[in-house]
């Protein structure tokens, strides 16, 4: 980077950590208008990447986050992006948010329309539409095990996923109230509170991915990087765009070969391993000592996605920031020998979910790793009585 940008970086910096440290907002616009008119996404990504890495507190930045941003939108809109192939990544992923953004429009004549009259006509469409933009969540999954694993891998400046992730769960657990409050006992003044904040943040990370992360993407990734990431999208899908499922074109050649791996209690294939991981009824993902996602099995029907980008990525940034201080406890006591597994358990899609970590050491007790198992026990809660062998056919 040049010097002239680097001194661009930095006062664009000192800009941020003013309103960030709640300086006059009105007077750091006016010292730095003519900064601000020629803010880039590049600026955005490096220095947010800062203010993450300066520690302060997530919800601290958030706030700062959606200030600074109101200041160059305008620069940020107008920025011409580098051009991006029809049905590419970047085209799926902008034609998605521009769907998203026609359900919402289409749900606020519904919304003016419940606060001129309580209705419960319209309460039940309202309940509709919004389990429709629950299906979004997907959206935001893709990015964050895609997009967010490269920028880590590629860049020196990847903090703001961080934020950007923190904001993609706030829109998960609003839409989760939202569908809550439709459902039970309705408060038009909770409803407005919620609706209002899911709006925003919706409409504001749309703007954020497609003037900021996309762009910036398009200038530091290759094609073949790009295309590779595409496969996974293939793999994972899109909420609201259609994704047409084709050869993986490119895909990683699998090795595979008559050798035999001596597991100690049995010699199998390579292919024989792969077959037994992926038809147990649980999701296995394996983190080596040194924090880096080594493997993960793809079962038919997993859990939670996980994609190759997944694969050399820190633990700890595979989780949103406010998880992170949890992840590092528990690896640590796993690490000095305190505990030896964890067990948590969620509701999840209407899936009563048992997510387990587990420390794997070597015959010495040396520490090896986590292994996570996460299966659904919906069924297994409510098994009664026996069922044995001879009852299969019952």
């Amino acid at each position: 980077m040049s010097g002239y940008n680097k001194e661009k970086r930095e006062k664009f910096y000192q800009y941020c950590k003013g309103i960030l440290e709640g300086q006059n907002g009105k007077e750091l616009f006016e010292k730095n208008k003519s900064l601000l008119e020629t803010i880039t996404p590049r600026d955005v990504i490096e220095v947010f990447h800062f203010l993450v890495e300066d520690k302060y507190p997530i919800e601290k930045i958030k706030k700062a986050v959606n200030k600074i941003l109101h200041t160059v939108y305008i620069p940020l809109r107008d920025y011409k992006s580098l051009p991006f192939s029809e049905n590419g990544l970047i085209d799926l992923l902008v034609k998605d948010n521009l769907e998203m953004e026609k359900r919402l429009n289409k749900i606020k004549p519904l919304i003016k329309s419940l606060n001129k009259e309580h209705n419960e006509e319209t309460i039940k469409k309202l309940h509709k539409m919004f389990s429709e933009i629950s299906e979004f969540s997907l959206h935001y999954v893709v990015k964050e095990n895609t997009i967010f694993p490269f920028l880590e891998k590629k860049s020196e400046f990847f903090g703001c996923t961080q934020i950007m992730w923190s904001f993609d769960d706030d829109i998960k657990k609003n839409i989760k109230n939202i569908l809550t409050l439709l459902e039970g006992e309705f408060n038009l003044k909770d409803f407005n509170i919620l609706s209002g904040r899911l709006f925003f943040d919706m409409f504001a990370i749309s703007f954020r991915e497609n003037k900021i992360l996309f762009p910036y993407l398009l200038e530091i990734a290759e094609e073949k990087e790009i295309n590779l990431m595409l496969d996974e999208v293939y793999e994972m899908g899109l909420p609201f765009v259609k994704v047409e499922k084709k050869d993986l074109k490119n895909k990683e050649n699998t090795v595979t070969n008559d050798l035999f791996v001596d597991l100690g209690t049995g010699k199998l294939k390579p292919e024989q391993i792969t077959l037994i991981f992926n038809h147990l009824p649980v999701d296995i993902t394996y983190v080596d000592e040194n924090n880096e996602v080594k493997f993960f099995s793809t079962p038919k029907e997993r859990i939670f996605p996980r994609t190759k980008s997944v694969l050399g990525r820190k633990v700890q940034n595979c989780h949103p920031p406010e998880s992170i201080d949890t992840v590092n406890k528990i690896v640590e006591s796993f690490k000095n020998g305190e505990k030896d597994r964890a067990d948590f358990w969620i509701n999840f899609k209407g899936k009563f979910i048992l997510i387990q970590y587990f420390a794997v050491r070597n015959e010495k007790g040396e520490y090896k790793g986590v292994l996570e198992v996460t299966q659904d026990i919906t069924n297994t809660k409510s098994l009664e009585g026996e069922k044995r062998l001879l009852d299969w056919e019952n």
